[in-house]
């Protein structure tokens, strides 16, 4: 009984650090990591600018939302850390998605941030719509990120701007393990899951289309 138990706490602990990993406010820098610094047309910008933007879309879209989270919580606008109730996401959600705007007006407009400003637009509008739908329904906010980190890679590789077929391959994989990992923790429902991928990647890949 008790190595039953172990086991299970294991799983729990292991689906739990999975799902933190891939955290859908990781999404933004994980794209901008592969986009910036893998085989792709912006290869032509130089280090310092893509140390500039990885650094400033790290803080506006992860430390700045998190830094929130204590005020929020402290005027009893959020009941848990862990938002597990729909209530609890909206306000989070829309502070994310001005995070996103904020991104999209100080990144500068030059050649080789237009995409980038599409990507933040895209994606203040993918959290926008999953706001609304959040207010009767808990989509998977993590499946409408990797949903969305694939139309990226994708439009990327189709317009010949790279090659990121692996990276979409294995973005894929991932939403797959992360998607399994939110079933077993009880977060969603395979309905949930499928419709936050698919949102997601539907959003971001007509709106990011070069």
């Amino acid at each position: 009984m008790d190595t039953e138990r172990g086991t299970c706490d294991r799983s729990r602990t292991t689906a739990t650090i999975i799902s933190n990993i891939f955290h859908p406010l990781m999404m933004p820098t994980y794209a901008a990591s592969v986009i910036l610094y893998g085989n792709t047309g912006f290869n032509f910008i130089s280090n310092s600018a893509k140390l500039y933007m990885t650094t400033f879309i790290f803080l506006s879209t992860v430390l700045l939302p998190i830094t929130v989270m204590p005020i929020l919580k402290y005027l009893n606008l959020i009941g848990s850390y862990n938002l597990d109730t729909r209530k609890d996401r909206i306000i989070p959600l829309l502070i994310v998605a001005i995070c996103y705007m904020l991104c999209m007006f100080f990144l500068s407009p030059e050649i080789g941030f237009i995409f980038a400003r599409k990507v933040f637009l895209s994606a203040a509008v993918l959290l926008v719509l999953t706001v609304s739908v959040t207010a009767f329904w808990k989509i998977s906010i993590h499946l409408a990120g990797l949903g969305g980190l694939s139309a990226i890679f994708l439009n990327i590789t189709l317009a010949n701007y790279g090659d990121l077929t692996r990276y979409l391959t294995a973005t894929i994989l991932i939403a797959g393990i992360v998607g399994s990992c939110r079933l077993y923790l009880g977060a969603h429902n395979l309905s949930q899951i499928l419709t936050g991928f698919v949102a997601g990647f539907i959003t971001m890949f007509l709106m990011t289309l070069l």
